[in-house]
């Protein structure tokens, strides 16, 4: 199974009208059985918000029991999952930040985690040194269903024309043209990395003239681009 790095690099690499006729596959198909599963099951019987604790008490208690980094902490602070009840209780929980994951990588690796299914990825790196992390092979599917189920049920639709402003690949852009087309998911992709008071007149007029239903990306480019226009 092609894992999302590999995919990502074919859908780049491909020409546009071959991602144009890839962008008009419906998501069912596009995302696969894993998306479907979610979507058309368990995403339709079950609250979102009680979802979220028991997963978060899943989590804690994964942590605590196959993670070195945690176990360690767990003995060392002295708390145990019976801490966690409520939704305010995991405002105690050790939280990590980039240091801590670049320090104690191989720390945080769960002992009952098959590296067969998984791969490495990285952020973009926009805020500074690009972070690694590991990833399930069947996590994409599974994040585009809660991802589409949540902006469904807020008024969204994937017919909606978005702009996007988020990173990305940018280096080719020309002639005072900040952005590009992405036809998989139907957005105009602006590079938020270009954005200034001089170059702001031309995202607006791209805005005013493609008319986007959806804004969505980093709240920082957001209000970037609220500041400049």
């Amino acid at each position: 199974m092609l894992n999302l790095n590999t995919l990502k690099k074919i859908y780049d690499s491909s020409p546009f009208w071959l991602k144009n006729i890839y962008g008009k596959v419906p998501p069912s198909m596009r995302f696969g059985k894993d998306y479907r599963s979610w979507r058309q099951n368990f995403l339709k019987e079950v609250s979102l918000e009680e979802y979220r604790i028991i997963k978060l008490k899943e989590s804690i208690a994964h942590s605590i029991l196959t993670v070195p980094y945690y176990r360690t902490l767990s003995l060392k602070e002295g708390f145990d999952l019976c801490d966690f009840n409520e939704i305010n209780d995991f405002k105690n929980f050790p939280m990590l930040d980039k240091d801590i994951i670049k320090e104690n990588f191989n720390e945080l690796i769960s002992s009952y985690s098959n590296t067969q299914n998984t791969f490495t990825v990285s952020t973009g790196g926009s805020s500074g040194e690009p972070m690694k992390y590991l990833q399930s092979k069947n996590l994409w599917g599974k994040e585009w269903a809660f991802g589409f189920e949540y902006f469904e049920r807020h008024g969204y639709s994937p017919s909606m024309l978005k702009a996007s402003f988020r990173g990305g690949e940018f280096s080719n852009l020309k002639n005072n043209t900040y952005w590009k087309l992405n036809p998989v998911h139907n957005e105009i992709h602006f590079s938020p990395f270009h954005l200034n008071n001089l170059s702001v007149s031309y995202y607006v007029k791209e805005l005013n003239r493609t008319q986007p239903k959806i804004f969505h990306g980093y709240p920082s480019s957001i209000r970037l681009l609220i500041e400049c226009m």
